[in-house]
């Protein structure tokens, strides 16, 4: 039986509908991390509290996802209930890399039955997941040297950044 994984289908075993999904990391994932990284917290703690605390409950939706790339450490634990869904989270090595903008990783991430199937696409970096919505040295408080205007500061940015990578 040839199914198409990407377009879904029903497992005639199980009746269990199969699909693998594709995401990328987006804008609030890359805020997400962000905010995690400048906290400083490096253990476990329950992301989505964390979030409503500093009321930035907007950016619930994805951070969760990016244990696909490596990015955060989900704790492995159960609830009274027996579901694995307890909500805490911790930032990694490369987590702390990709925020500081030293660390590339693939575009995508393939998912099929909530378990990474691959990672695919062309490298990227966190400027590059935060598009052009926000200016990752205003929101990491970085302001290269002898920068007087916004403009001076990208194109300075861009060479300490391509500096970086070696």
């Amino acid at each position: 039986m040839n199914q198409d994984i990407d377009a879904g289908y029903t497992c005639p075993c199980c009746g269990q509908f199969v699909k693998r999904y594709c995401r990328k990391i987006n804008t609030s994932m890359a805020l997400t991390l962000i905010a995690i990284y400048q906290s400083k917290k490096r253990d476990f703690f329950h992301v989505e509290n964390w979030l409503e605390q500093i009321n930035r409950p907007s950016l619930r939706a994805d951070y969760h996802k990016l244990r696909f790339w490596g990015l955060l450490e989900k704790k492995v634990a159960q609830r009274e209930d027996g579901s694995n869904r307890n909500g805490y989270y911790k930032i990694t090595e490369r987590g702390l890399m990709f925020a500081e903008n030293k660390l590339y990783v693939p575009e995508k991430a393939l998912i099929l039955n909530n378990k990474l199937h691959s990672l695919e696409g062309k490298e990227i970096t966190i400027v590059d997941a935060l598009k052009d919505k926000f200016n990752y040295s205003e929101l990491m408080n970085i302001i290269p040297a002898g920068a007087k205007t916004d403009k001076e500061a990208k194109e300075k940015t861009k060479i300490i950044q391509s500096n970086l990578f070696y």
